[in-house]
């Protein structure tokens, strides 16, 4: 069967380095608007946190005087899911800002908080769903570790080895799984949080191995922000996600089989409402 000239720049897969121009490009003229909207965010999230670690310090040493090991570490628990909870509109807004970045649009500082009003109860239940199946897949190093305590014996540091490797693929497959959910959730935010992280693991099928190494091809980047006392991350951090958001589009593009634009635009054929209210 014979593939049209459009079909097959289609199927041919945009390289690590056209993405990374593209979002280059798409930076421009938008970067003070991003890394303003990653402290104000980062600021968010460090009040949010300290604020939790002094609950539960005071919520421990009030009801349990400081001597209940397993009371602490489920009250810590509890408020670092709580944590997470509340911050999830948060990210969900900075990925909308890098949405619109790689869409051509222009990205504002208030989106960050626009989540928090379109659809927040289906956002909040795709973080819990996602933290409950990366808590899953520790199950393998739990386990190793009760047998190991429960008998010892010398295939003790084998067992913790395959519970460890087991763990770490389990954990890395959930991590790419559901790694386009927040992208695929603004543009079908009327979709269940089932059905989003079901389209996020369809879209990624396939890809799982080059997303990945997508990611690692940001190490140096990531050394250099290190090198820099992490002032550097101020310009690379924003580099990365919207080059995350470009990479998200080429998925969109293979799938709808739609040849991609330079101007890139929203497919959002059922998401009118959250395209007024968003974008």
């Amino acid at each position: 069967m014979l593939l049209h000239n459009s079909d097959k720049q289609v199927m041919k897969k945009t390289s690590f380095n056209e993405i990374r121009s593209n979002a280059r490009v798409a930076l421009r003229g938008n970067y003070t608007t991003l890394i303003f909207s990653g402290i104000i965010s980062i600021v968010i999230s460090l009040l949010l946190m300290s604020f939790a670690e002094q609950m539960v310090s005071i919520l421990f040493f009030a009801f349990f005087q400081g001597s209940n090991l397993m009371a602490f570490k489920i009250i810590t628990c509890f408020f670092n899911i709580l944590v997470i909870l509340i911050l999830s509109p948060l990210r969900f807004g900075q990925i909308l800002q890098y949405m619109k970045t790689a869409r051509n649009m222009q990205p504002g500082i208030g989106d960050i908080f626009k989540p928090y009003d379109v659809h927040p109860k289906t956002i909040l239940l795709i973080t819990f769903l996602i933290y409950i199946f990366t808590m899953l897949a520790m199950l393998p190093l739990l386990i190793s570790f009760i047998l190991i305590h429960t008998a010892i014996t010398r295939w003790n540091i084998l067992l913790l080895f395959f519970g460890e490797i087991a763990t770490l693929i389990i954990s890395a497959k959930v991590f790419l799984d559901f790694s386009m959910a927040p992208y695929y959730f603004m543009d079908h935010p009327k979709m269940t949080a089932i059905e989003i992280l079901k389209n996020s693991k369809k879209l990624i099928h396939g890809n799982r191995i080059r997303y990945m190494l997508f990611l690692l091809s940001f190490i140096g980047y990531a050394l250099l922000g290190v090198a820099t006392f992490f002032i550097g991350y101020i310009w690379i951090l924003p580099y990365i996600s919207a080059s995350k958001s470009y990479f998200y589009q080429t998925l969109i593009n293979k799938r709808k089989r739609i040849k991609p634009k330079p101007d890139w635009r929203p497919y959002i054929s059922n998401a009118d409402d959250f395209r007024n209210s968003i974008y």
